[in-house]
């Protein structure tokens, strides 16, 4: 059930990812006026161009990721009811990054935690810090580390 639940979430972050790397670059200034994000990867800024959060009605999570509109991605996975606290990277709470859009150089978070400063699930929006250090989802790949990340978004029920 876990790894259904897993896969159907990964599916999910792609089709978003890809969603929203289409469409009219002028909405881009609109959204980040509403949502940001932003890390250090491997002491370098992590700034995405386009930043969306959406919360999946029927599995109850929110996935929040960061686009820089090539490819590469960061994606944060946090349940639906999630309240306001520190929480590891675990089943429940994932994070990734890609820097092709198709996980080969890539990977899940191993390490690392997400800080939930703040989730108002009327209002649908959600702040918090993250950092994370990946596992290569290919064996001999890049391990990357990511640090002093930070978001907060308004989130879509889909």
């Amino acid at each position: 059930m876990k790894i259904t639940k897993l896969f159907s979430v990964l599916i999910l972050g792609l089709l978003v990812t890809l969603a929203a790397c289409g469409g009219d670059d002028d909405n881009n200034e609109e959204q980040q006026g509403q949502n940001s994000f932003m890390a250090t990867l491997n002491g370098v800024d992590y700034i995405p161009q386009f930043v969306t959060s959406f919360k999946t009605v029927s599995l109850n999570n929110i996935l929040i990721t960061g686009d820089m509109g090539t490819g590469e991605t960061m994606q944060l996975f946090l349940s639906g009811d999630v309240t306001p606290g520190t929480y590891e990277w675990s089943t429940i709470t994932m994070a990734q990054y890609s820097t092709t859009g198709d996980f080969e150089d890539g990977g899940f978070a191993n390490t690392g935690n997400v800080t939930v400063t703040a989730h108002n699930s009327s209002e649908k929006t959600i702040s918090g810090t993250f950092n994370f250090t990946t596992i290569p989802s290919m064996s001999n790949q890049t391990v990357y580390t990511i640090t002093e990340g930070e978001f907060s978004v308004t989130y879509t029920d889909i």
